[in-house]
């Protein structure tokens, strides 16, 4: 399960390479070294023509496709944090100094072992390619020409972390972490049971809102729009391969689930109904089979909707019901 506490690392430190990239601050080199390129060599300095970034390692091609302003790798619409995060890398990405001639060949080595050519495209047009990649330890970025003849240490201007590393992330890494992208409108009714078919909370829609079993004349709005709002904005933590995660296969087949959401939305056939398993052997978690994949979440963000029906009435405590 190390997977998991690394995505936690990847996620935090590309959330601060986003908050940091979209902030103008000043660029930061170091006084006295000359630049064979300018600091805004490998930047795009126009993202807004993006159509396609494909990243290609000893390890396979991942093409991120643009179609439309959605976002793709493969038929899997990547995660929007990324997406921002992606471009913003591209777009801020600065020439710190050049590589000393003493690390050059160990440098080359690692890059030609580990490093993604990473080439952008516009439409036919390929507008910039470099190779991206890091040291060992991931704390300083690389970025080379494509013959690797020039290798230079990058950053984002004031971050001084391991920018590059948004280039090697895998394709379960890229997928979409929203769990569900219905809202009012297209939502049809949503439900919670537990293993033994006790149903905590089902939400009906009526009209132009919802009802809550029989609470319609005593509800109150504000916790309804609290609620939908969680459901909404509910992420997952990690996508797993389960051909990797043999163990969570067994769990299902020898265990019950310990609740289920069912959801009917307006595009959906039939009501889906998603089964949450601890995760074993690691508190904190649930997981579910989504399509072909595991999906993981953080136990409190999947159990902050398992609540009575009592809730929603006006005046009224939270209590959970399981």
């Amino acid at each position: 399960m190390g997977i998991i506490s690394n995505a936690n690392k990847i996620r935090i430190a590309i959330v601060a390479v986003l908050v940091l990239a979209i902030v103008l601050l000043p660029g930061i080199t170091d006084s006295g070294k000359s630049l064979e390129v300018s600091e805004n060599h490998f930047a795009v300095n126009d993202t807004s023509g993006i159509t396609m970034v494909v990243l290609n390692s000893n390890e396979g091609e991942i093409i991120v496709n643009n179609k439309g302003g959605n976002w793709y790798v493969g038929n899997s619409e990547i995660d929007e944090a990324l997406r921002q995060v992606l471009i913003a890398v591209l777009n801020k990405v600065n020439v710190k100094r050049q590589l000393p001639d003493s690390q050059e060949k160990e440098t080359v080595k690692q890059l030609k072992e580990n490093g993604i050519q990473v080439s952008v495209f516009k439409g036919d047009n390929k507008v910039k390619e470099f190779v991206a990649g890091g040291n060992e330890n991931r704390t300083i970025s690389y970025m080379a020409l494509p013959d690797l003849s020039e290798i230079y240490i990058v950053n984002i201007p004031g971050y001084q972390d391991y920018v590059t590393g948004i280039f090697g992330l895998d394709r379960l890494a890229w997928k979409s972490k929203a769990f569900y992208k219905g809202d009012p409108r297209t939502l049809k009714s949503f439900a919670i049971v537990n293993n033994e078919g006790d149903t905590a909370v089902k939400i009906k829609g009526e009209g132009v809102y919802f009802s809550v079993n029989n609470l319609s004349s005593q509800l109150d709005s504000t916790r309804m729009d609290q609620y939908l709002s969680a459901l909404f904005n509910l992420r997952i933590d990690t996508h797993l391969n389960p051909e990797e995660y043999p163990v969570y296969a067994s769990y299902m087949e020898e265990n019950d689930p310990a609740f289920s959401y069912i959801i009917d939305d307006i595009s959906y056939d039939s009501p889906r109904i998603i089964e949450f398993y601890p995760v074993p052997q690691r508190q904190g978690f649930y997981f579910t089979q989504m399509g072909a994949n595991l999906a993981v979440f953080r136990q409190n963000d999947v159990e902050q909707l398992i609540v009575p029906a009592e809730f929603f009435k006006k005046e009224t405590s939270n209590q959970s019901l399981f």
